[in-house]
């Protein structure tokens, strides 16, 4: 029997204090609300935000403003994502039977886009950013609603702030050149997509804070 080395349980437990597996959801109870607001993360959001809310002021759609080819790369995620839509179409409805929240077809849907999510996500990046691929790709499969219990809310659009605030941070967006249309481009091709999840899974609102308003006017 071979002799086992002995670990060196501070060096373990460093290993396991290190966030390998991507980005971990801190905010967990009230208590952690402080802790958030004073974090760099919230900074990070808050900063984007302004900014862009200033750079789009008197810009519509129509108009021109530059659009990268970096922006048009990941616009056509949604592409590939509406494509499973019509690949997993809702399941029918059977007469007579129970009526469930939401329809049963959105998680044939929601496995798809798991299973090929950080694909897209790598082949719309350069090269040399592959190395954010897997924070990305948590951010983006977060962003479309919970298969569980079939639901979209504010939480999931917070997800997709943070997958294009991610972008900027990791250079693969540039603040001058490319603020304008993560806004009217990027984002606005994500709210069309998630509305059509919506209607055509019937996807219900989350119940938490906000699943009454933003959420029921999507749906309209």
């Amino acid at each position: 029997m071979e002799q086992q080395s002995e670990v060196n349980p501070k060096r373990v437990a460093a290993f396991f204090r290190r966030s390998n597996l991507g980005p971990v959801c801190r905010v967990q109870s009230t208590s952690d609300i402080e802790a958030w607001l004073a974090s760099r993360a919230y900074f990070t959001l808050i900063t984007y935000l302004n900014n862009v809310s200033t750079e789009i002021q008197g810009i519509r759609n129509t108009d021109w403003f530059p659009i990268s080819q970096n922006i048009r790369r990941l616009t056509a995620i949604f592409d590939k994502l509406d494509s499973m839509i019509v690949a997993n179409p809702p399941a029918p409805v059977v007469l007579g039977a129970t009526l469930d929240p939401g329809n049963k077809g959105y998680r044939r849907w929601a496995h798809s886009m798991l299973r090929d999510i950080y694909q897209l996500v790598e082949k719309a990046v350069p090269c040399s950013k592959c190395r954010h691929v897997n924070e990305l790709g948590v951010y983006l499969s977060g962003s479309f609603g919970s298969s569980t219990k079939i639901e979209y809310g504010t939480g999931h659009e917070l997800s997709f702030l943070f997958f294009m605030c991610a972008l900027f941070k990791a250079e693969i967006l540039n603040q001058e050149e490319d603020l304008a249309a993560s806004a009217l481009v990027l984002f606005d091709r994500y709210m069309q997509f998630v509305r059509r999840l919506q209607v055509t899974y019937s996807v219900n609102s989350s119940n938490w804070h906000g699943g009454y308003s933003l959420d029921k006017f999507q749906k309209c």
